[in-house]
């Protein structure tokens, strides 16, 4: 893994910014050892700023990609909806040229 955080994706504009950092490699320990990306979902807003980590497995991967070749095509994304952890949504204003975030917590 590349030294220091990894940003998946860094959405800003207008005082608001959603980040998705990768931070590190981490080791879910459990019925089967799992090794997984660790890292954070920090939201910045004029109204509230924080963090949430989060855990990437590697089979969500290929989920963000999917995630991002549909949000370069122009449409509306959901990554790791319905899952235990955070959920991240991304909706195009398309008149205005932007994204808008959705960031909740499951």
């Amino acid at each position: 893994m590349a030294e220091g955080p990894i940003d998946m994706i860094r959405l800003e504009g207008e005082g608001n910014s959603l980040i998705l950092r990768i931070t590190g490699k981490a080791r879910l320990e459990g019925p089967a050892t799992t090794d997984v990306l660790a890292g954070e979902i920090l939201v910045d807003t004029p109204f509230v700023r924080g963090s949430i980590t989060t855990s990437v497995f590697p089979e969500e991967l290929r989920q963000w990609q999917q995630a991002l070749d549909a949000l370069d095509a122009g449409q509306d994304i959901a990554w790791s909806e319905g899952t235990r952890g955070p959920e991240i949504f991304i909706e195009r204003d398309l008149g205005e040229e932007r994204a808008a975030d959705r960031n909740r917590s499951s």
